[in-house]
């Protein structure tokens, strides 16, 4: 919650939430240390976050509506982004428990750079 109130709201105020979001997650990286892992682990997080909020911003409208085309689809939509969504997280933290920046990189060169691709995409 702190970082919510001391960084977050605060950088908020004065700029972008894409800033705030990226100075709270590196204040958190730096909070936990000088590990490698730890700063992937949070500026794959600042990606996700933000392709998160522009897919949900862009697309989520199309199957939620009820009058949409598309929401006869929804169920396919929620599952399709939970899936999305967990495989991303257990990609994620994978790089915060290895910590080194080698084991991080033998952890991404093995599922070939997944997560990484999903927050390009958007």
């Amino acid at each position: 919650m702190w970082l919510r109130k001391c960084i977050y709201d605060r950088i908020l105020k004065r700029g972008g939430s894409g800033i705030a979001i990226a100075s709270t997650y590196v204040t958190s990286a730096f909070w936990h240390g000088f590990y490698p892992g730890y700063y992937v682990c949070f500026l794959i997080g600042v990606l996700a976050n933000l392709a998160a909020r522009k897919l949900r911003r862009h697309i989520r409208p199309l199957f939620a509506s009820p009058t949409s085309k598309l929401f006869k689809f929804k169920a396919a939509y929620d599952f399709l982004g939970w899936f999305a969504t967990s495989s991303l997280i257990a990609m994620v933290t994978a790089t915060f428990q290895v910590l080194t920046l080698e084991k991080t990189l033998k952890v991404y060169n093995s599922v070939f750079w997944y997560s990484p691709h999903l927050e390009i995409i958007p």
